[in-house]
């Protein structure tokens, strides 16, 4: 991208004034609240040099101005610099953004119409940047997401948490956000669950006992494990549960299956088990 190209070359204020022009013209080319920048250089090269004294002052300067009932303009740039960039600095990068973050974090929006899409958007961007501030606060803190608009936690998890040892306090709570695929954080939750594939699908066993007659949610821990953990020993204590979830559904009638969405959830699961059955005939 040629605009990379030129930012790249230049310093202090060049840089700063020529990055707030892009940042001006991705916000205005997008209207998304997490905008996407997995592919954009451009974002990489601004949290590379997010502790310019320049870059600061403009990124600050966006952050701290005021949010107006309904200006989705001003609350799409805040949200750009905010998720794109700043959520994403390291924690040393973070310190110059601290007071920042802390003005964020007092926007009041008491009086905005408290039903509308602005109001909720910009109701979860005081609530990141209050996440922000414990992360920054507390460097070891870590956390589940509470709510699907939690885009700070997962820091915490990936860049807190090195072992399963680590991680299996945190797994039970992981696997409760492995109810429904369309929620953001079914993905990055089944991630960490995924780095720690033995422990994992032990925990997966302990839920299944708690998820009794919660077929969907049985059915996407047997999925997780069926993706996510190499077919073997790992797969032992599923074995119960996922028996007893195949010995209730089959109590049923097809009609009542198919009516209940569940006809889908009893051939998985016996496949699963036919799975673990050839694994162990070939060992």
């Amino acid at each position: 991208m040629e605009a990379n190209k030129k930012l790249a070359t230049l310093e202090g204020d060049d840089f700063a004034e020529e990055m707030m022009a892009i940042i001006k013209a991705a916000c205005d080319a997008n209207s998304e609240q997490n905008y996407d920048d997995s592919k954009d250089d451009f974002f990489s090269i601004i949290r590379v040099r997010a502790m310019e004294p320049p870059v600061i002052a403009s990124l600050s300067s966006v952050l701290t101005s005021p949010i107006e009932d309904g200006d989705m303009t001003s609350l799409k740039m805040h949200q750009l610099v905010f998720y794109s960039i700043i959520s994403k600095l390291s924690l040393e990068q973070l310190q110059p953004y601290r007071s920042t973050i802390k003005i964020i974090m007092g926007f009041d929006i008491s009086s905005f119409e408290s039903r509308s899409s602005h109001y909720a958007q910009t109701m979860h961007l005081v609530n990141n940047a209050r996440l922000l501030d414990r992360f920054i606060e507390n460097p070891e803190d870590v956390w589940v997401p509470e709510n699907k608009f939690d885009c700070i936690s997962y820091r915490t998890l990936w860049e807190r948490v090195n072992t399963a040892e680590q991680m299996r306090p945190y797994m039970h709570d992981l696997f409760n956000w492995q109810l429904d695929a369309c929620h953001p954080p079914f993905r990055p939750c089944r991630e960490q669950l995924a780095r720690f594939p033995e422990v994992s699908a032990a925990v997966a066993a302990e839920v299944m006992n708690v998820a009794v007659e919660d077929f969907e949610h049985q059915h996407f821990l047997v999925d997780f494990v069926s993706e996510c953990v190499p077919a073997g020993k790992a797969w032992y204590p599923m074995r119960d549960p996922v028996e007893q979830m195949v010995r209730v559904l089959e109590g049923k009638s097809k009609e009542h299956l198919v009516k209940d969405g569940e006809e889908d959830y009893l051939e998985e699961a016996k496949d699963w088990l036919e799975v673990l059955r050839k694994w162990e005939s070939n060992n």
